[in-house]
């Protein structure tokens, strides 16, 4: 899972970790809520930890409420 709010950054992320056979979910800030609670679990999460209205801390908080370990 790829947490980006510039898609041009997103897609660059995601076309190298597909050109390396990784299958990558991208979703900006206002998508990553329907798209975690959707899909729950994910192997990695790539996010930048410089997202606009703080919310690389609610993030990060929804990630280790949902997956402890």
């Amino acid at each position: 899972m790829i947490i980006e709010d510039s898609k041009s950054v997103a897609h660059i992320i995601s076309s190298i970790l597909t050109s390396y056979e990784y299958r990558a979910t991208v979703a900006s800030t206002d998508e990553f809520d329907q798209q975690f609670l959707k899909d729950g679990t994910f192997s990695a999460f790539i996010m930048n930890v410089n997202l606009s209205r703080n919310r690389s801390l609610v993030l990060l908080r929804m990630i280790k409420r949902r997956s402890p370990e």
